[in-house]
């Protein structure tokens, strides 16, 4: 057997889930469309036009518990943006590594839409379209009624949007598109290049949904995700005007929404599952597309929420998006691994054989880091760490393997270092728990629930 040889080259169909499904998916889709070639220009093209400057990344403002977020390098200029990490984005959002990881997972396994449910067949669609005219025409055939829609009972939306002054993207120093708030008293900006392609569409309605989100809020700053949820959510309210209202262009929209749709739930989310790893890892704003993109997909899922409330609430935003509703996706999560027999029953050495064994699982299936290890190196990292007491492996009541997680045995680090830590079906926050326990930093008397087992 090849020395190169690693596991993740022998799952076959048993990473059913994961990254790789979910990209793969993604990759068929777009040649399924016929629209493969574009794929590179247009997710270019979108990079460029939504990531703002970096002095602009973190606004300073108040969580829900009146808590400041002084995160000063992140509001300096370009070259201090790297001082800004991701435990600083975790933060300012009051969120969880548990949640975000559930998320993922419940993303990864389909368990949690990506699209919503009025989209479901968006992208197959290949009627085609003429040039859409000009950027005017774009701004008041299309984005205007589709936001008045959403929001004309209260607010004015073609006297916001008229204020708005657009220049094209070269004009600017960075030569990037994105808008600029500049003040109640004076006019937004917007820097986008115009060509009249659907493309350009999608990103008038993600930058007109910003400078609404402004407006609504009263320039109150939003945390980044939740500034992007409400701009994806306006890519929406756009396809839905379309849907009803122009077919044809709302099939050729389709197409390319969902292109960049599969650009944000696998390049982003590769960057953001490896920054999870590493909580000193420098922010980027990409970190938040993810997180924005399915929490857009599953409000708009929900008739009752008022998506008015959500772009007026400035500051608070995060109080109104439902992540840990998202998080808790994960228990429609199938876990199709066998059970593990009772170890009292066996020799240690099988024990031992086995715990290798339920790891490379439930690496193959997360397709983690690991899984593209060596099998002499997987298999001399996990024996190692069960020798010297360092993986922890959670069982489910019916004890087939749920998540493991290694840590570093230095004698002299309190806690210890968590080196690895995978829950493919969810329950990140319980394999924390787990670790906690084992660590001693619960509190005596915390007793583990009825399904939680640790092999």
């Amino acid at each position: 057997m090849p020395k190169t040889l690693s596991f993740s080259s022998l799952t076959g169909t048993v990473c059913r889930r994961g990254k790789s499904a979910l990209r793969w998916r993604r990759i068929r889709q777009a040649f399924a469309i016929g629209f493969s070639r574009q794929l590179s220009t247009v997710r270019t093209f979108r990079k460029a036009a939504r990531r703002p400057k970096p002095g602009e990344v973190f606004a300073v403002s108040q969580d829900r518990d009146n808590r400041t977020f002084g995160l000063e390098p992140c509001l300096g200029p370009a070259d201090t943006a790297s001082a800004c990490t991701v435990s600083d984005w975790l933060y300012l959002h009051d969120l969880d590594v548990a949640v975000v990881k559930d998320i993922a997972s419940a993303c990864f396994a389909e368990t949690l839409r990506d699209v919503p449910k009025q989209f479901s067949g968006c992208g197959t669609d290949k009627r085609r379209v003429a040039e859409i005219g000009s950027l005017q025409d774009g701004l008041k055939q299309f984005i205007v009624p589709a936001f008045t829609a959403e929001f004309g009972h209260r607010y004015d939306i073609a006297g916001l949007l008229s204020r708005v002054q657009f220049e094209q993207s070269a004009r600017n120093r960075d030569g990037r598109p994105s808008p600029v708030d500049r003040g109640e008293e004076f006019r937004p900006v917007v820097s986008l290049n115009w060509n009249g392609q659907v493309a350009d569409l999608i990103a008038l309605a993600h930058e007109s949904a910003h400078i609404v989100q402004l407006a609504l809020s009263r320039h109150d700053p939003m945390p980044p995700v939740a500034r992007e949820t409400c701009a994806f959510l306006g890519e929406l309210l756009l396809l839905r005007y379309l849907q009803a209202q122009a077919p044809d262009l709302f099939g050729a929209l389709c197409r390319v929404w969902s292109i960049e749709n599969g650009g944000y739930l696998v390049e982003d989310f590769d960057l953001l599952w490896a920054a999870l790893a590493d909580l000193d890892t420098p922010y980027r704003y990409n970190l938040n597309y993810p997180l924005a993109r399915l929490t857009a997909a599953y409000l708009f899922d929900q008739q009752a929420f008022s998506l008015t409330v959500l772009f007026e609430s400035g500051s608070r935003a995060m109080r109104f998006l439902p992540v840990d509703e998202m998080a808790r996706q994960t228990d429609a999560i199938h876990n199709s691994l066998p059970s593990l027999p009772d170890p009292e029953d066996e020799p240690l050495c099988l024990k031992h054989y086995r715990s290798v064994g339920a790891a490379a699982l439930l690496d193959l299936e997360t397709n983690s880091s690991q899984a593209g290890l060596g099998l002499r190196e997987y298999f001399t990292d996990i024996t190692t760490h069960l020798k010297d007491g360092t993986v922890l492996i959670w069982l489910s009541r019916d004890r087939a393997p749920m998540g493991y997680a290694t840590w570093s045995g230095t004698p002299d680090r309190e806690p210890p270092l968590t080196l690895h830590a995978v829950a493919p079906f969810g329950g990140h926050a319980k394999l924390h728990y787990l670790l906690e326990r084992r660590h001693g930093a619960r509190a005596p008397g915390h007793q583990l629930a009825e399904e939680i087992q640790v092999w």
